[in-house]
């Protein structure tokens, strides 16, 4: 078996958190290989300051096959930011099947299954960045609701805007996983990312 592998940015304090709230987010990806996730790291708070304590952040993973409509494919447990700084969790799999593989992505969402709050992880404007992007549904996501894009944060930002590139300081570590078809054998049963508007 292959070790395990880090996606995603360093974890350290960025320029702001989104201020806008009940958002879904996914990171622009396409993973080769077969993996679940292991584990999730988000950096909390910003160097703009504001206070993170007590906010809600739900991971997500989406089927993006359509790249018009993606589908959420597996709802992870909500956790709660306990401090500012680095945050990690396991993914713990509420619903759905955890697996990442060609066409799906990593995502999560800025509150919980009874309430919203505004972001909670830390980000840049980059001049280069693989990116994010947000959709058009202010809901809490739910095994196959479907999503659209509203906005595609990726490529270059030369600073002055917020449409360009983003640098969000999140990581997820992956670890190899069996195809889907014997993943969902496994799982038995268990059949069981409104506009982004940035601080300015």
């Amino acid at each position: 078996m292959r070790a395990n592998t880090i996606i995603g940015a360093p974890l350290i304090s960025r320029e702001v958190t989104d201020t806008f709230s009940g958002y879904l987010f996914a990171y622009n990806a396409d993973f080769i290989d077969n993996s679940t996730i292991a584990s999730w790291s988000f950096y909390a708070g910003s160097l703009n300051g504001g206070n993170v304590i007590g906010h809600e952040i739900t991971p997500v993973i989406m089927d993006q096959t359509d790249p018009n409509d993606w589908v959420i494919t597996a709802v992870g447990t909500t956790r709660t930011v306990l401090a500012t700084g680095i945050n990690s969790f396991s993914f713990g799999v509420v619903s759905g099947v955890n697996f990442l593989g060609p066409k799906r992505a990593f995502g999560w969402y800025d509150g919980s299954a009874t309430s919203q709050n505004q972001g909670t992880i830390s980000f840049d404007r980059a001049t280069t960045a693989i990116g994010v992007r947000d959709f058009t549904l202010p809901q809490f996501p739910t095994l196959n609701m479907t999503y659209q894009t509203k906005n595609n944060f990726t490529g270059a930002n030369d600073g002055t805007d917020w449409s360009g590139g983003r640098i969000y300081s999140i990581q997820f570590e992956l670890e190899e996983a069996p195809e889907p078809s014997t993943f969902l054998l496994f799982a038995g049963g268990l059949a069981i990312v409104a506009c982004l508007r940035p601080r300015r």
